[in-house]
This record gives C-alpha cells, structure tokens and sequence, in this order.
C-alpha cells in the first residue's frame, strides 16, 4: 500500500513519538511510505527517518510577515497543500497527525485528489485548555485570542466532517470530536516496549531523586504551585527534583524556585536528548507529572514512559480526571492536590513505607498501533 503521513515535525519539545512509531511500523510491515513535515534544524539525527521529506516556510527572511498571513489567510496551510501535492505521488491512504490545525488541509485535498482513505489523528485539540497554551504569546492577546480559537476549530472540524476515521488520545476528546465524526476512535500515546523498559534501578545512597521530563507550560496548563509549597517542607530530608525542560523556561523555573526557597532541592537542566530518556527514568525514584483541572484529556506521554519503565508517578496536581483514574487503575502512583498530601507521599516514598509497581502492559505502542491499523484497515 501506498500511504502518506503528513504531521508536524519530530523535534522538541513533541518529537511526535506515536507518529514516528507508526511510520516505522508501517515501513516494516513492507508498505511505501512518504512522510511530509515542515523543516526544522533541530530535528536529532538517530529520530530523523529516511523518508521523511520537510518541505521550507519560516526559513529565511520574512518570518513576521509570513505569521501575520497565515493569521489572516492561512498562508502556511495554503503553502504545504500546494507543496505537497506537487511533491506527492499517487497514494492509498493519507493520515494527517497534528497538535492543532497544521497538515489538515493538504490531507485533505491529497485525499481528494486521489480518491485516497483518509484518517485524521488528533494528538491536542483546542478545547483541551483554557487558552491558547501551545501557540506564540501573540494569539493570547484581546481579540486575536478568539478569533484564532474559532479559526482553529472551524479549519479542524471541516476536515473531520469528510475524514474516512479519526483517533484522539483521550476519552474526553473522543467524547468532543464523536460529536464531529461518528468514526472517533481513542489511540493512547502509550510507550514503545522494546525501549521504555524496567531496568537495574540505582541503588539509592540516601538521596531521593525525582525527575521532570518534557515542556513547562506555565501554571495555566501545569500548576507548580501545589509541588513546590509541599517540597518547603522536606528540607529535612535528602531529596531533589531535576527539571529537563526547554531553556525558554529556565528563568522563569528559576524564578519560582527562588520565591519559594527551595534552591537546594531543586535543579533546572536542559532537554533530555531523546535516547536518554528511558535511562534518566530508570535511575529516578518519581517521575513528576505536572497538570491542572482546568485541562481536559491531558495524558501526558511521560506518564505513559514511566509506566512502562516501572517508575512510580506523581501527578499534581490531580487533573480530577482521566489522567488520575488511569493512574489509579494501573496502580502507577499518586494524583495529589493538597500539599500536605504531597508532602506525606514523597515521605513515605523516601521512608520506603510505600511500593508501587505499576501494571500498564496494555499501553504500549506496539498494542496502540496495532489498534491503529485495524481501524486504517492496514494489513
């Protein structure tokens, strides 16, 4: 079979991992594949598919005006669905993953040309947070902010009215886009088995480390506060949380950290490179998962690697929601809020009063995208 994967890039801080996964999958399965995205320079190398084709936009000079014209116009939407369907040869099935609206038309028109299945994967949608968190501070100012919501949903849900399937990676999600199209299906970000593995934990010399992988995205999204008021009150103990974070953050991390003097508890570092993850989790005693209530399907895919590295997970504060049932259910940790509450857990983890073993076999990538497939009608 003939398939065309349009998405987003593969670099930091989203790496779309259940895309890169599924690209492998398919090309090992023997099908031809083509995978478009837009150019990034920071793309790393031992991620970076053979057949991956990125195709230029903000590159070079211009960047403000070309923003301000896909605003307006949906310029860089109108660009890769030209670009792409001068560059792609005849296809079976297009599937078109993306973080909001990007790809989505040219899937479509791809789609169309070639009277090919077509099958949108919805990693984020728009409704999932109180603002536009993921896009450039620009669209959170009065007036634009609504306008490039509305956009954003009306653009998205066109396409979903003549998609062939749709996956989301919630339950809420699929309860919002079922509305859209009857043919929603529920695809976890999960792990890849084969790399995000139990393996020989450290002995731990007194020190309990926790760790903090992937993008802060500020309090609106990932609420720190409930964490670092409970941390005030462990100075007595031999713990530290190490944030791998995006240097855009640092400062304001820093910040935070400083206000709230916990300095000698807490330590900002740059990204994890990609291959390391699964190591840094290993040697961790707590994968922190940072989220808030006021999101909606949030299921982080760094909860998905600690499970399926047998490391015990604390979220806060508790999403009150899927996240927290799933952790719950698969017996991985704790969704707290309070911090006194959090205070205790980390004390008891530290005291080792506690063991958690978590059980979540059935989320791995290798059982999501079999699943995938199905629903693709692959073979």
């Amino acid at each position: 079979m003939k398939i065309t994967i349009i998405s987003d890039a593969p670099a930091a801080p989203l790496y779309t991992p259940r895309v890169r996964f599924l690209n492998k999958t398919l090309l090992a399965a023997g099908h031809e594949v083509t995978w478009f995205t837009e150019r990034f320079e920071d793309i790393p190398l031992e991620i970076r598919p053979d057949n991956l084709v990125e195709i230029d936009y903000y590159k070079g000079k211009n960047r403000l005006t070309k923003g301000l014209k896909s605003f307006l116009n949906d310029d860089k939407n109108r660009f890769f669905e030209r670009e792409i369907l001068l560059r792609a040869e005849h296809t079976d099935l297009v599937i078109c993953s993306t973080f909001l609206t990007f790809g989505l038309r040219a899937a479509k028109a791809l789609a169309k040309r070639d009277n090919a299945f077509l099958h949108v994967d919805l990693r984020d949608i728009v409704e999932q947070h109180p603002r536009n968190i993921l896009s450039h501070p620009i669209y959170n100012l009065p007036i634009i902010s609504g306008k490039y919501r509305r956009d954003n949903i009306r653009k998205r849900n066109e396409v979903l009215a003549v998609a062939d399937t749709v996956s989301v990676v919630s339950k809420y999600h699929r309860e919002l886009i079922g509305k859209i199209n009857a043919n929603t299906f529920t695809i976890y970000n999960g792990y890849d088995e084969m790399i995000f593995k139990p393996g020989k934990r450290k002995s731990r010399d007194g020190r309990f480390e926790m760790v903090y992988l992937g993008k802060w995205y500020g309090n609106d999204v990932q609420d720190i506060n409930p964490l670092f008021k409970a941390l005030q009150g462990l100075h007595d103990i031999d713990i530290r949380l190490t944030f791998y974070t995006a240097t855009s953050v640092h400062d304001s991390l820093k910040k935070i950290v400083s206000e709230y003097e916990i300095c000698d508890l807490v330590e900002v570092r740059n990204y994890v490179p990609n291959i390391e993850v699964p190591n840094v989790l290993r040697q961790s005693d707590l994968a922190i998962v940072l989220t808030s209530p006021k999101n909606k399907g949030d299921l982080f895919t760094k909860f998905f690697e600690a499970l399926g590295c047998k490391v015990p997970v604390l979220c806060t504060p508790s999403d009150e929601g899927e996240l927290s049932e799933l952790i719950e259910q698969t017996r991985a940790g704790k969704a707290l809020t309070e911090p006194a509450e959090i205070r205790q857990f980390i004390r008891d983890m530290y005291n080792d009063k506690l063991t958690i073993e978590p059980e979540g076999d059935e989320f791995s990538r290798q059982i999501q995208t079999a699943r995938w497939m199905e629903i693709m009608k692959i073979r």
